[in-house]
């Protein structure tokens, strides 16, 4: 009834998901699982930071509220939370139990334990190179009654081209792709050519369903009836799961929760038993462990020996700096703070333009020499206004636009572009 009242005069009942996340999040930490300081757009929002949903102060780190929320967008946010690996089981085992004790009656004895908490399912299509293999493996004529081989199936897929890691879609190595500077793919063409029919057989079964499976981390919270808004079945490994995908139980009026894993975290907690049991720490539960040493606003980030061990690569884990791709961009940039720290992280997943130089090479060039960024500006007869515009924006990283919110910004500064 508190809701309702609220949801009344408030006009929107979006408060509602925030404080959900929050009852979970304190079982979370019951179960004995880590719960991160919070990941994306959501830790912009002041609310969610005085619920405790998210551990960053978004008025001391200065992060855009309009990017997790503003008037033109209609859609709830999501709020991404970082759990161990080896208590998800236990966590979601746990929202279960809790919800299904609150199903209505006529709700039977096995969905009231299985359908309190429920993995979202995604659905796999055939991509390019995966519809020319399947096809291949289907092809019958009077010429080849026994198919075409996975030798020849596997040239025939290598001929389609890739782009910044990501392969061509097939009309457009059919048909090319002019606002793309994209030709046909006549070599693909002809070699298809020498098999009647498999062009139309390729064509037909791209982008067809080819299996299901579940969400990396999505999950969907039911109560009272969750046949109201859903149905469900099982994935091969027997997880539940939902029958719709993500955006068709979103429309059918269904809310998912993100809840991610973290390696880093499970060896944190490991950390936490091997202090407690050597004593060197007081004998204190894993929250206020965490509050105590390891809280964003407790720990003491201008220590130069944490950033001389990233920059070093031999930190144990450090998210996702812990792979080869994010060592090798550790060692490269050698970030000194927290606002360095994340523009790596952002610039490891920006490829270059065949032949340009790399976001990550141009960070370097310009932090060694800053100079530069001017100079390249003045070549390009930016104006006195504009130029201020690009250093208000870029200097603090180097002339580089490693976030998505930094782009924003720029696009929306009057200077530049004067977007909403």
């Amino acid at each position: 009834d508190i809701k309702k009242t609220i949801s009344g005069k408030l006009g929107t009942n979006m408060f509602k998901y925030p404080i959900t996340l929050q009852h979970y999040i304190d079982m979370m930490w019951e179960c004995g699982s880590l719960v991160g300081a919070g990941r994306g757009s959501s830790c912009s929002g002041l609310n969610h930071y005085l619920l405790g949903i998210t551990q960053l102060d978004p008025i001391q780190w200065s992060l855009p509220f309009w990017r997790y929320l503003n008037k033109d967008r209609v859609e709830l946010g999501d709020i991404d939370l970082d759990l161990c690996p080896s208590k998800k089981p236990i966590i979601i085992r746990k929202i279960k139990e809790e919800r299904g004790q609150h199903f209505d009656p006529a709700i039977d004895e096995l969905s009231r334990k299985n359908l309190g908490c429920v993995l979202v399912a995604t659905f796999g299509t055939e991509t390019t190179k995966s519809t020319i293999l399947t096809a291949c493996r289907g092809y019958r004529s009077e010429e080849y009654p026994d198919g075409i081989d996975s030798d020849t199936a596997q040239y025939l897929s290598s001929l389609v081209p890739s782009e910044r890691g990501f392969l061509w879609p097939l009309k457009d190595v059919v048909q090319g792709n002019p606002d793309k500077g994209r030709r046909k793919v006549d070599l693909f063409i002809n070699e298809i050519a020498n098999y009647p029919g498999l062009l139309d057989i390729i064509v037909y079964i791209c982008g067809l369903v080819n299996k299901r499976s579940s969400h990396a981390s999505g999950v969907i919270l039911y109560g009272d009836d969750p046949f109201e808004t859903a149905a469900f079945m099982k994935t091969p490994r027997g997880d539940m799961i939902t029958c719709w995908d993500l955006h068709e139980a979103e429309a059918a009026g269904d809310t998912k929760y993100d809840f991610l894993v973290t390696e880093a975290s499970d060896k944190i907690i490991k950390c936490y038993e091997f202090l407690k049991e050597n004593n060197e720490i007081p004998n204190v539960d894993l929250r206020t462990f965490y509050d105590k040493w390891l809280h964003p606003e407790v720990m003491d980030v201008t220590e130069q020996v944490l950033w001389d061990h990233l920059a070093a690569g031999d930190i144990l884990d450090i998210f996702q700096f812990a792979t080869g791709v994010g060592l090798m961009i550790a060692k490269k940039l050698k970030p000194q703070n927290m606002l360095e720290m994340t523009a790596a992280s952002a610039l490891m997943r920006l490829m270059a333009e065949r032949g340009k130089e790399s976001p990550q090479d141009r960070y370097v060039r310009i932090k060694n020499n800053p100079n530069v960024f001017e100079t390249e500006m003045l070549k390009h007869n930016l104006t006195d206004a504009q130029r201020a515009a690009f250093h208000k924006h870029c200097d603090a990283y180097y002339g580089t636009v490693p976030l998505q919110e930094q782009m924003m910004e720029i696009l929306m500064d009057p200077a530049v572009a004067g977007f909403t």
